[in-house]
């Protein structure tokens, strides 16, 4: 499982269509398809209800939702942590004589 899955996943649940994802990250549907089927495969369950005008989320996918949101939410503030340029990192080495 990669967390772009996760970000595409998410982003399906909360437009509802994959259309609308696959704009969203300006690719092709098919891409947005294998991903969230791939992610399904992954998980062996159904993440989504597939209907004419979009799709909804199975109450396993509400699940994952919660938890996509939270690992999403994690992965960004590391990378803001290691990033951070605002507070003074790495070894501070001091020399007398």
């Amino acid at each position: 499982m990669e967390f772009k899955d996760l970000e595409i996943f998410q982003i399906v649940a909360e437009k509802g269509t994959i259309t609308e994802a696959a704009k969203e990250f300006n690719y092709v549907q098919s891409n947005i398809t294998s991903r969230i089927q791939k992610l399904e495969t992954e998980l062996n369950t159904p993440l989504f209800n597939r209907h004419r005008r979009g799709m909804s989320l199975t109450p396993e996918g509400k699940k994952l939702l919660t938890y996509s949101k939270k690992i999403l939410l994690l992965t960004d503030q590391m990378r803001k942590a290691i990033q951070s340029n605002e507070e003074p990192s790495g070894k501070l080495e001091i020399g007398t004589v």
